[in-house]
């Protein structure tokens, strides 16, 4: 929303040792579309944040 740049680092993945992943597709989906709706939600209510050139001189 700011105009920042996203990169992307190659990382090593190791295989689980103990135990089960406790992650399926049903809650992966789940949690992408909360996150989907929270991101619409802080879209809506974001606001533009501006300084006027008369505040910065009475200071």
């Amino acid at each position: 929303m700011t105009g920042n740049r996203v990169y992307t680092v190659p990382v090593r993945h190791q295989e689980r040792k103990h135990g089960v992943s406790k992650f399926n597709l049903a809650n992966r989906a789940f949690s992408g579309l909360e996150d989907l709706f929270a991101f619409a939600w802080m879209r809506s209510r974001y606001i533009e944040p501006s300084v006027a050139e008369s505040d910065l001189k009475d200071r």
